[in-house]
């Protein structure tokens, strides 16, 4: 049986990795400051798994985890500030939690005596900026970063910058150089939020064609344990995702489905700063070293949510994050 430490553990992913870690038999501990932004009042969520040991604590607290390493063998590092849109003007926050919180885990392993023999952290796709692309006439390219010029005229597609043509989205292998275009992407974290729908459209930037790779919780679970297991490799970075791009557009569109809403989606032609157009990824590496697949379709994990949003209360917070942003300028 091994020790695992969950930083993050209380989370959306972290809970679920310690809900397969536990059934595996592993001896689990969630270090976890339960933000209050994440689990209303700082409450202990009712759905934390009673079997793991929940310590509470900040991951810029050195001394709290330090303790919490004590007798641990494996770590998973999930802990992190969500938010994109959030982490442009509360960038200390940001830095302080994300960077500065790993650093902390880092020289604790490298300055004291410890049991770690392994270490998984979840990285976010946003660290890349653009994902991979090519153009029909050059090949292969690099898009850059869309300039506000372009986004003021409604041209959300990437261009060639040598031939000017619109480029076409590819899946993006660990290899694309990063090209983090937010605070949050800098600070290369990875924690998931999820949006409960109020009746209300939701909200949605550009023109609803920009693409994800949208994975069910079950399926990154799976490939921390495998990346946990793997002691075969060391060092290495595995992008984890389906390998197929999802429109924005279609996640709304599916949800209002599931739902049996008529709301219209409110498409509202503006854009974020920071926000990129596609990115999807490429997963051959986690499939061939590591034998991942994912399991859950997008259509039977959106189901999955729907059936857990009927049993939840929603507080709707979309209007004051909107005039945040607005307030700041980061919305055009």
């Amino acid at each position: 049986m091994t020790r695992v430490l969950v930083t993050g553990g209380a989370g959306f992913v972290g809970s679920h990795t310690v809900d397969a870690l536990v059934v595996r038999g592993d001896e689990v501990v969630i270090f976890d400051s339960l933000d209050p932004q994440v689990h209303p009042g700082g409450k202990t969520p009712d759905y934390l798994n009673p079997d793991a040991e929940l310590i509470r604590g900040d991951v810029r607290d050195v001394d709290a985890l330090r303790a919490a390493l004590s007798g641990v063998q494996a770590v998973i590092h999930l802990a992190a500030a969500v938010g994109v849109g959030q982490s442009m003007y509360e960038v200390r926050r940001y830095v302080e939690i994300n960077s500065l919180g790993g650093a902390n885990l880092l020289q604790l392993l490298v300055d004291e005596d410890h049991q770690v023999g392994r270490v998984v952290v979840a990285s976010s796709m946003s660290i890349f900026g653009e994902g991979a692309y090519e153009c029909a006439s050059c090949g292969p390219v690099e898009a850059n970063s869309r300039t506000d010029e372009q986004l003021e005229r409604h041209e959300w597609e990437p261009k060639c910058d040598g031939c000017g043509k619109a480029l076409q989205s590819v899946p993006t292998p660990e290899s694309k150089r990063l090209q983090p275009t937010s605070i949050y992407a800098v600070t290369k974290r990875d924690h998931e939020e999820m949006f409960l729908f109020t009746g209300r459209p939701p909200i949605i930037y550009e023109d609803g064609q920009q693409s994800r790779d949208f994975i069910h919780v079950s399926d990154i679970v799976q490939a921390n344990l495998l990346a946990l297991d793997g002691h075969h490799i060391a060092d290495r970075v595995y992008n984890v995702g389906t390998g197929r791009p999802t429109t924005v557009l279609q996640v709304g569109e599916t949800m209002a489905q599931l739902l049996g809403s008529e709301a219209r989606l409110n498409v509202i032609g503006r854009y974020r700063a920071g926000d990129i157009r596609h990115c999807f990824a490429d997963i051959s590496s986690l499939r061939d070293e590591l034998g991942f697949e994912p399991c859950v379709t997008f259509t039977d994990g959106m189901g999955q949510l729907v059936k857990w949003l009927h049993s939840q209360s929603a507080e709707d917070g979309v209007e004051s994050a909107q005039a945040e942003l607005q307030r700041r300028g980061l919305v055009s």
